[in-house]
């Protein structure tokens, strides 16, 4: 493939760079300030990926279908990565769907997509093989740490995350690979804390999934004695100064065992997690 690509989520990003071809990325649908890539963003800034987005008028989807009618008008070669929820029916459009995708080796393997617009089946048949033995070599060591531990004792963990005017959201493990921090926890042989049956209040945004969230009483109820909270938001100091008495009361604040996301910066959980 000569044409380029355009992306459209952060999470597309990464696959063409572990394959040599950041370059190849030539325009961003959506705002560049969810861009994390350093590389990118130096390419934004020389002008050398076009950025379709409107800061004045963010929601207006007409403007953003002209201008994109006109760029792939403009770049007749042109690749546009669409989203999972996304229409994807167009000419020159490829629905990725890493994220619907149970375990972390399946997510792995969409790298291949990316690979066979290049011929580079080789390369990321490689790079999936490396990472799904780090992937395979890092769980076979947590096993061997904790598989004679007794329920009890093994790390409890609180994946909780607050939103505003809703309550907080916390992590649904039905099963072990119903979402990826429920496989990740099951990787590393911990306790992971998932929304009791019957617990919470959902909203369903006019769509078709249900979205749970807790009170402060539920929470506290739920990961009061959690020995670790991962807070997947730029948000935990704002909420700890407006629920300082509340969270004050969780072992896993009390012990300075609370981890957020921001590690690579404010975007970069969403970018890379994926990868």
């Amino acid at each position: 493939h000569q044409g380029g690509l355009v992306i459209t989520e952060t999470p597309q990003i990464p696959p063409p760079e572990l394959l040599g071809r950041r370059r190849d990325i030539r325009a961003y649908i959506g705002n560049p300030k969810f861009i994390s890539s350093p590389c990118l963003k130096y390419m934004k800034d020389e002008f050398l990926l076009q950025v379709i987005f409107f800061p004045e008028d963010p929601w207006n989807a007409t403007l953003i279908e002209e201008a994109t009618a006109e760029y792939l008008e403009e770049n007749p070669y042109a690749i546009v990565f669409t989203g999972p929820l996304d229409d994807s029916d167009g000419e020159r459009q490829m629905g990725v769907a890493a994220s619907q995708e149970r375990t972390a080796v399946a997510t792995f393997d969409w790298i291949g997509m990316y690979a066979a617009l290049y011929n580079l089946e080789g390369m990321a048949n490689q790079i999936v093989a490396d990472t799904k033995a780090r992937y395979e070599c890092s769980a076979s060591n947590a096993a061997a740490l904790t598989t004679d531990l007794p329920a009890e004792d093994k790390a409890t963990v609180l994946w909780a995350q607050y939103f505003d005017g809703y309550g907080w959201s916390v992590a649904e493990c039905p099963t072990w690979d119903a979402a990826y921090y429920c496989e990740y926890a099951q990787h590393c042989g911990a306790n992971l804390l998932s929304r009791p049956e019957g617990m919470g209040t959902s909203q369903d945004f006019g769509g078709s999934t249900l979205y749970w969230y807790l009170s402060d009483e539920e929470l506290l109820e739920l990961g009061k004695d959690a020995e670790y909270w991962i807070y997947a938001s730029k948000t935990f100091q704002d909420v700890y100064e407006a629920k300082k008495e509340l969270m004050d009361q969780f072992r896993a604040v009390q012990n300075r065992q609370v981890y957020d996301t921001q590690g690579q910066g404010e975007h970069a959980w969403h970018e890379q997690r994926l990868a």
